[in-house]
């Protein structure tokens, strides 16, 4: 048995498989990838074609980086889109941290005004967070206000 390995001008590898057929021949291109052929099957992550034969790379040193000309390099592109992800993530929690004081600010509230208003500078603090999370590095590090205690 052989892999049959689908590969990105990059040397990325985009699927694998396992197959007795002789086709695609290795170095062969089809929809816009090289075909390439592998005795075992690799890890898509690490391993990628330099072209004349399998190499190994070390993990991406973060979420942002690509493999290109046998180095990992910073994606602008790539590091918008992770970011625009997390600050996804981000106002999921947010959202679900405003249901969860909404009865704060209803009129029948128990809650004094002073407390209503705690909570109202509260509640715009939650809302001002994404905005000021725009340069996270990771979701983790989002400082979210502190609730009031009333």
């Amino acid at each position: 048995m052989n892999y049959k390995l689908r590969v990105a001008d990059n040397g990325d590898i985009q699927s694998q498989y396992r197959t007795s057929e002789d086709e695609p021949v290795h170095g062969s291109r089809i929809d816009g990838l090289l075909c390439c052929d592998s005795d075992t099957v690799l890890d898509m992550h690490l391993n990628y074609w330099n072209g004349d034969s399998w190499a190994t790379r070390s993990a991406a040193p973060s979420e942002f980086c690509v493999w290109s000309n046998d180095a990992w390099v910073v994606s602008p592109d790539k590091r918008e889109a992770v970011v625009s992800r997390w600050l996804e993530t981000v106002r999921v929690e947010r959202n679900v941290k405003l249901m969860q004081c909404d009865w704060t600010q209803a009129a029948d509230s128990p809650l004094s005004d002073e407390g209503k208003s705690s909570w109202a500078d509260y509640r715009q603090a939650l809302r001002d967070v994404p905005a000021s999370s725009t340069d996270i590095l990771s979701p983790t590090d989002v400082e979210w206000p502190t609730a009031p205690s009333v």
